[in-house]
């Protein structure tokens, strides 16, 4: 077995053997279901719930969807924005790091309070969560291109529009997949919490529902379906990295001298 082989059954293997112990200490300490569930209980939550938890992960992944799009579009522009006018980063930068410090479950009932019981509360939360991660390493990428690069464009007399495109964000892309797929994880995350406060279908909305009946498998199967949803989209992101950003993962071309002919 080579060890490409080895790294990818090491993960796998070990959440294996993290379930078995698990399963065996709960069955030896016959623990109750209803304050720690063992995984063939959650198992069988998942089988059993299946169709309610389906139809409330679309809801809550139009929610995500939403609030992911909106930090998309907006982050990206605002990031272009700042590095184009200094004086506009200066004072959005401070923003954009504001917004990350406050409390979701301090602002969600606000938001329900204006916006009531649909959407766009829990969409804007989203936002709120997702809107940092994108503007601050889009930023940090745009800003580390070459400057002797640029230079050398300008001396060419490319535009400013054809230096951005052909260098600033190609040097940016690593930086902005980087916070996409921190975004994409939040995305999940802050949907879901949202729920919480007030809702009528999610993921949140079917947690909080399940703890108010001491269903707690049902709660861990609504916390596996978030970290399944979370996983499919970093790695669709990933996917679509390796494929924007294909030379950051080419292996170098090692070079061999040319053998002397006999």
């Amino acid at each position: 077995m080579n060890r490409y082989i080895r790294s990818r059954l090491f993960a796998p293997l070990l959440i294996l053997a993290l379930l078995m112990l698990w399963e065996a200490v709960g069955r030896l300490a016959h623990l109750p279901p209803y304050i720690v569930p063992v995984p063939s209980q959650i198992g069988r939550a998942l089988w059993e719930d299946r169709v309610s938890l389906w139809e409330n992960s679309l809801t809550t992944l139009g929610e995500m969807g939403i609030g992911l799009a909106f930090s998309l579009i907006v982050g990206w522009s605002t990031a272009v924005a700042m590095v184009q006018w200094r004086g506009l980063a200066g004072a959005l930068y401070p923003l954009s790091v504001v917004s990350q410090m406050i409390p979701t479950l301090a602002i969600a009932p606000v938001l329900v309070l204006w916006f009531g019981y649909g959407i766009w509360p829990k969409a804007i939360v989203t936002v709120l969560l997702t809107f940092f991660p994108l503007v601050v390493t889009t930023y940090d990428g745009l800003r580390s291109t070459d400057p002797e690069l640029i230079d050398l464009y300008r001396s060419f007399g490319a535009s400013n529009a054809r230096i951005f495109w052909s260098v600033r964000w190609p040097y940016a892309l690593p930086h902005f997949f980087s916070g996409l797929k921190m975004a994409v994880t939040w995305a999940v995350v802050g949907a879901a919490v949202a729920e919480w406060v007030g809702a009528q279908a999610g993921l949140g909305y079917y947690i909080q529902q399940r703890s108010h009946q001491f269903a707690t498998a049902g709660v861990f199967a609504a916390v596996v379906v978030l970290a399944l949803w979370g996983l499919l989209f970093f790695g669709f992101i990933t996917w679509i990295e390796r494929r924007a950003v294909w030379w950051a993962y080419a292996r170098p071309v090692e070079w061999e001298p040319e053998q002397p002919q006999a």
